[in-house]
Order: structure tokens, then C-alpha cells, then sequence
């Protein structure tokens, strides 16, 4: 993934590093991997972290994906929303969201991700998951950066998640509120 910004009168005068935090929104991992990799180029050029920054300058990050750790594996996926940058998906019941030490196929990821091959993509990133058993949306990301974003939208306070609930039968009492931490059964 490549990002670029032009410096503008109002960035002029700060540090590259400064305006690649801000203006690029990269994290400090992101910067010294880029610095490593010779990846955060102005007007062509490697350059400083450091380095003072004028009007017009032309900032590009050549961010590099680090390929998943699990094989892609065609499956059947329910594509809700797809852009740029991510992937929403309906996560039907019964299947797991990612890889685990333990189980490394059979899982979401692995479709998802043989889907993002197929079309040249570089990454895939679960931004968020559902147990096995729960069905629902669940958003991956094409890139490290854009899952970093999306995480951090998601947990801004302003962001409101509404979970629904199927009830068979009858609760006693019928209506109420639980407030317990959730757990796994014994």
C-alpha cells in the first residue's frame, strides 16, 4: 500500500516524522519499520525521520504487508460491504473467525484471505471477531494501517455496538438487564 501527502503551508516547518504521525495517521511501529525499509521517501528520495519539511513537499510511504501465517483456503463468503480498505462480512454460525496455535485451517481468515488474493491484495487483518457460535459482521481490513484505524474507530467511545440476541422461550422474569462478565462455561 502506498500513501502520499503533500505538504501544505499549514504542515511546512515540521518534522517528517511529525506529519507522517499526523497527516498519514502512521504508528511508530509503522515509522520504524518504514525507516528500516527505506520505505518513507519525500520527493522521491529516502529521507530523515528528523528532516524539517517544506510548502509542496512530496511525503510517500511504501507501507509492506507481512503475508498471514495461515494458508488461503476457497470458502463461501457473504460479502456485505467491500472498499479500498476493508471487508465486511455476514459470519454465518459454526466457524471460527481466525487461526489459533492449535488450528491453523478451516477458518474465515483462510477464506478471506484466499478471496483477497484473487483480487491483488496484500493483506488481511481481522479487525474484529465473533465466537464460533455467534453470527454477525465481522470487518477485515486489506492492510495493517487500514486495521489499525478501523480498531481504533471501533473502540472511540463515540462508537456505539448494538448486539441483538434470538430468545427461545420464555425468560423468567420476561424483561431485565444482565450484568455479569462474560465467561467461558466451565
Amino acid at each position: 500500500m502506498t500513501l502520499r501527502f503533500t505538504v501544505t503551508s499549514e504542515t511546512a516547518g515540521r518534522q517528517l516524522q511529525s506529519v507522517c504521525r499526523q497527516e498519514l495517521h502512521l504508528s511508530a511501529t509503522q515509522l520504524r519499520k518504514l525507516k528500516a525499509e527505506q520505505g518513507l521517501l519525500v520527493n522521491g528520495s529516502p529521507a530523515f525521520a528528523s528532516s524539517i519539511m517544506s510548502a509542496g513537499d512530496e511525503i510517500t510511504a511504501l507501507l509492506r504487508e507481512d503475508l498471514p501465517e495461515y494458508p488461503p483456503e476457497p470458502g463461501e463468503l457473504h460479502i456485505l460491504y467491500e472498499d479500498a480498505l476493508m471487508l465486511a462480512l455476514d459470519k454465518p454460525q459454526g466457524i471460527i473467525v481466525h487461526p489459533t496455535h492449535s488450528r491453523n485451517t478451516g477458518t474465515l481468515a483462510n477464506a478471506v484471505w484466499s478471496y483477497l488474493l484473487s483480487e491483488g491484495e496484500e493483506g488481511c487483518h481481522a479487525v474484529n471477531r465473533l465466537d464460533r457460535d455467534t453470527g454477525g459482521v465481522v470487518l477485515f481490513a486489506k492492510s495493517a494501517w487500514a486495521c489499525r484505524l478501523l480498531g481504533e474507530a471501533l473502540a472511540a467511545p463515540e462508537t456505539e455496538k448494538i448486539y441483538l440476541a434470538a430468545v427461545y422461550g420464555v425468560p423468567d422474569p420476561p424483561s431485565g438487564r444482565i450484568e455479569l462478565p462474560i465467561r467461558r462455561p466451565d
